[in-house]
């Protein structure tokens, strides 16, 4: 992978953001990890790459939420806490950090749900003008 998409995906750039920049396209990039698939080089290389600066990133984040946790000082440019970073992973990856929510509906006293049935309404024919 070119050394500057590299450095975007450590600072958090999400990979379609840094194909952008770098002038890739996000097929491109498909076929890049179809061929890694295949341990072909260098598309192979470039996979593992661009996944270590990711996990880089990832990792640098879950250290200051890992440091607040335990009352660390959040320094001079962190005075808001560690909702931004929250947010950001959750939004970058959410399949590992986005909170999973399940909603269920049940009848009365946790009976199954019985959708109401709707019946049919036959309309009048309109009358000719």
């Amino acid at each position: 992978m070119p050394p500057g998409a590299l450095q975007l995906l450590r600072s958090g750039a999400p990979q379609t953001w840094a194909c952008k920049a770098i002038q890739i396209s996000p097929e491109t990039l498909e076929s890049y990890r179809e061929r890694a698939a295949t341990k072909e080089e260098p598309f192979a290389s470039f996979v593992r790459e661009a996944e270590q600066a990711e996990a880089e990133y990832v990792l640098s984040r879950l250290r200051v939420l890992d440091a607040d946790g335990v009352g660390a000082p959040t320094g001079d440019k962190r005075e808001r806490g560690n909702g931004d970073v929250k947010w950001l992973l959750e939004r970058l990856h959410p399949k590992d950090f986005a909170l999973v929510t399940r909603n269920e509906v049940t009848g009365k006293d946790g009976a199954p749900f019985e959708p109401p049935r709707a019946g049919v309404i036959i309309m009048p024919p309109k009358d000719p003008e």
